[in-house]
């Protein structure tokens, strides 16, 4: 046996040891009697017996599959009818690899896959109606995943499609093209579906799937050539939605495959180097080269676009620091002006006129302190006052200077 399939099984025999209890056999065949009266447990513990004695006997190890094969099916159908169905699908899909040739199995799978399937469809369908159209496309997604090809899912998750496209901004011939494309795969799946092998010959079913597979991808392949036409336009997240949707409606397609991983990577770099732009219009210019690193690390094709943040980053940083420095000077805060004034003249010598608003910011902090001392020894009361204005004009925060002025002018101003 294969080393999984022992797995199974063992995990199987372990459930069925806990929920067992010694008992006598009731006929020559004490498993099946067993399994005929509903203790699929007791089966399971039994011939797990039976099998761990006789090692590499076929009987035996026969009679152990079945035995955990009626276990797991019993444990599908009760979880199943408690609507668990992934539960329930788990144990078929166990059950199926013990004994992948009984119908029974194939035929619980396949309803508990349409019974996942139409939930799914429901859940879609209810967020396509009120307008959540990203995760409806998921939910189509997964009722394709259980029922490929469903008609409904297929044109939902068309429909979701072209509608997220066109709101983020296309053109309206493309969702008209859409919509078209559409209209042509219904009537070439129901020709192809509908179509009689005789007049009085009823088509075999697995022949009508696979004409609808056949459509389905057809339109897949169609819809691929949009997706490389939206990504050519560099439009990476119309492109990823229609690879997406190629994908549920033909899971082999390998154009498809390739362009939905590409696209996904393209995608969320476009989302990064948003991101970045963002950061440099508010200023955290290393945390905007961070994200631009992650983007080009993702992407093959926006390098220009990454490029030019970069770009951007050292422009709007070298402005940044000349604001910073002209706020400063604009507060009369003279020192820490020219300290970030002489920042950027490290960096760019020549940018704008900070060398220049540098010079005369020092020769202020220089002449402004020279005249008030001036002013404070000058006996005559005119002249006093002119040296106490000539250095408010270079700073007019100096110390108290305003007040020095004031308290001149009302004495000059009082009759002699």
């Amino acid at each position: 046996m294969k080393p999984r399939l022992l797995t199974v099984l063992a995990a199987a025999g372990l459930l069925a040891a806990c929920q067992s209890t010694e008992t006598k056999p009731r006929s020559k065949d004490p498993v099946a009697d067993l399994i005929l009266h509903g203790e699929y447990a007791k089966a399971v513990e039994l011939s797990k017996k039976d099998y761990d004695a006789h090692p590499g006997k076929q009987r035996y190890e026969d009679r152990y599959k079945q035995a955990t094969v009626a276990y797991l099916m019993e444990q599908g159908r009760r979880a199943t009818f408690e609507d668990l169905d992934d539960e329930a699908l788990v144990f078929f899909e166990q059950a199926a690899e013990i004994d992948p040739q009984e119908p029974t199995i194939r035929a619980w799978i396949d309803k508990t896959h349409e019974k996942l399937s139409e939930r799914w469809l429901e859940r879609a369908l209810q967020l396509h109606a009120a307008g959540n159209l990203e995760a409806a496309v998921s939910a189509y997604e997964v009722a394709l995943q259980h029922t490929p090809g469903h008609a409904s899912a297929v044109r939902g998750m068309v429909e979701a499609t072209l509608q997220i496209n066109y709101r983020a901004g296309l053109a309206e011939d493309y969702y008209n093209q859409g919509v078209r494309t559409l209209h042509d795969y219904w009537l070439e799946r129901s020709r192809r579906s509908f179509a009689a092998v005789g007049k009085y010959q009823e088509e075999p079913p697995e022949r009508v799937n696979k004409r609808r597979g056949q459509v389905e991808s057809y339109l897949a392949d169609e819809r691929a050539a949009v997706a490389l036409s939206l990504e050519q336009r560099a439009l990476f997240d119309a492109a990823r939605n229609e690879y997406r949707l190629c994908l549920s409606l033909d899971e082999n397609n390998a154009a498809a495959k390739e362009g939905f991983d590409r696209m996904d990577r393209e995608s969320r770099a476009a989302t990064l180097l948003r991101d970045a732009q963002m950061k440099v219009l508010r200023g955290e210019f290393d945390k905007a080269r961070e994200v631009v690193a992650r983007g080009m690390e993702l992407s093959d094709l926006q390098d220009e676009h990454f490029e030019g943040i970069l770009a951007d980053i050292d422009t709007a940083r070298v402005e940044h620091m000349y604001q910073t420095a002209l706020d400063l000077e604009k507060d009369y805060k003279y020192r820490r002006a020219i300290a970030a004034y002489s920042a950027l003249i490290d960096e760019f010598e020549y940018y704008k006129d900070a060398l220049a608003r540098k010079g005369t910011l020092e020769d202020y902090i220089e002449k402004a302190p020279r005249y008030y001392a001036e002013a404070e020894a000058e006996p005559d009361p005119e002249i006093k006052l002119r040296l106490f204005k000539a250095s408010r004009d270079m700073w007019p925060e100096y110390k108290d200077v305003e007040d020095r002025i004031a308290e001149l002018e009302r004495q000059l101003s009082e009759p002699q």
